[in-house]
């Protein structure tokens, strides 16, 4: 897979994590979807997430990790643009 392929396939996937992420459902379901092999799991293994996880509450783990998704998705951006 060429790297603009693989851009643009963490973008995708990263905008189906903020429709989760922006949506009125409780916080263990965001942390099941997105912390899942459809969500998180691909999208390390295109582009890998450094980020501190806190593990205290659901809240804040996808918080953690959504907000070190937008600022790869942000840098990829800058790529493709």
């Amino acid at each position: 897979m060429s790297a603009l392929a693989r851009i643009r396939e963490y973008l995708d996937l990263y905008e189906e994590a903020k429709v989760i992420y922006e949506s009125d459902a409780e916080w263990e379901t965001k942390f099941d979807l997105i912390f899942s092999d459809h969500i998180s799991k691909p999208m390390n293994k295109l582009f890998r997430l450094d980020y501190y996880d806190p593990d205290t509450t659901y809240e804040e783990d996808v918080t953690a990790w959504f907000w070190a998704a937008t600022d790869k998705a942000d840098d990829l951006k800058k790529i493709i643009r």
